[in-house]
């Protein structure tokens, strides 16, 4: 399980609770006194204020460092150079809010090329239903986290401007899912899964029918800066006019033709088993332009599929599979133990590697790669 944690040496600008808290703007009475207005319905009354049932006891002497549970956080993972990743977030109660159109589209590959841009990473593909994305990529520097956050923070605030809405954007209760694509075949099964994700939605027949946004093939993609959003220059706005989105297939896949040609392939077939399962089915296809029709408050017909899992591995080798497991149990275990002494008032103790968020304290180690 992950937390959030701050003491007054390193303050965490995202969050603004413990912020606040350590410059005395939060009443003692949020910290966990109890409160009749704001108790929980069904709670006996000394269990304490519904703040306090959401948010840790921060005990008086805890005065060097200070730990919030954050809503919806999970347990930490790996952030670690050189690995390729299956990227997905889904829109709040599924909804519509990423529905095709040439300005939603336009906008979204601006925003992917500035994140690409900050983080560094390599883009593989990257599709864009009308309630959830997945992206194919490779974080060369280490860097997965900022690209999913400049991303998703540049989408949601640029597109609630459009959509004329000030809630959340995305679903609240879950964090981007990164799924780990350690071998070649993983790589290949999830850019087929991705590319064909409209056709077995059954919303166009071909996956080259989608209206949203479906990339692949490999080049550079002029991105032009949506205008009702991000400012001019001669106004104050630091956005540049164009990106140049770049996508490239990964290396693990060998010389870059033969593989495009094999992806091709596998997509044609796949695209013809879903065709065949479709018609046996006896449905249609919604249709490309009945697809940007519809409303941006709709969500889909079929039930959402609710899941306490959250893989962060897809590896049909099962030796290989069963490696990288050990490894990610082993990162959550020396994590632990890590945090435990941080906690305790070790601020010089060294965390295991690929620990992003604690890596950006000064003070704290991180273990280096074995050579």
């Amino acid at each position: 399980m992950a937390f959030s944690l701050i003491c007054p040496i390193f303050l965490d600008s995202d969050n603004l609770f413990i912020n606040r808290l350590m410059r005395g703007l939060i009443s003692e009475n949020r910290l966990g006194k109890p409160s009749p207005q704001k108790t929980v319905p069904g709670l006996k009354k000394n269990h304490g204020s519904y703040f306090a049932k959401t948010r840790p006891w921060v005990k008086k002497e805890s005065r060097f460092i200070f730990s919030a549970r954050i809503w919806g956080c999970m347990r930490p993972r790996p952030i670690l150079r050189n690995h390729t990743y299956m990227v997905t977030r889904r829109t709040t109660q599924r909804q519509f809010l990423l529905r095709p159109s040439k300005v939603i589209n336009q906008c979204i590959k601006y925003c992917v090329a500035i994140a690409a841009e900050k983080s560094e990473v390599e883009l593989h593909a990257l599709v864009f239903m009308s309630n959830h994305y997945h992206i194919i990529l490779t974080d060369i520097e280490g860097k997965l986290p900022v690209f999913t956050e400049t991303l998703n923070r540049l989408i949601a605030k640029a597109l609630n401007v459009y959509h004329d809405r000030g809630e959340n954007f995305w679903a609240g209760h879950v964090q981007p899912s990164h799924v780990i694509l350690p071998e070649r075949m993983d790589v290949l099964n999830k850019l087929v899964y991705l590319l064909c994700n409209p056709v077995e939605a059954g919303l166009v027949k071909e996956g080259k029918d989608w209206p949203g946004v479906r990339l692949f093939v490999a080049g550079s993609y002029v991105c032009k800066r949506p205008s009702f959003y991000f400012r001019d220059e001669d106004k104050g706005g630091s956005m540049p006019k164009k990106m140049k989105l770049k996508l490239g297939l990964p290396e693990s896949l060998g010389d870059s033709k033969a593989a495009f040609k094999e992806l091709k392939e596998l997509i044609k077939d796949q695209e013809l088993l879903l065709q065949e399962a479709h018609k046996k089915a006896g449905k249609s296809y919604l249709g490309k332009e009945a697809v940007k029709r519809q409303s941006i408050e709709s969500i889909p017909s079929t039930a959402g599929k609710e899941s306490t899992l959250s893989p962060r591995l897809a590896c049909r080798d099962k030796w290989r599979r069963m490696e990288i497991l050990q490894l990610m149990k082993s990162f959550l275990e020396s994590y632990k133990e890590a945090w435990g002494r941080f906690k305790g008032g070790d601020i010089h103790v060294e965390f295991p590697l690929g620990s992003y968020r604690m890596g950006n304290i000064k003070a704290v180690g991180i273990a280096e790669a074995d050579c």
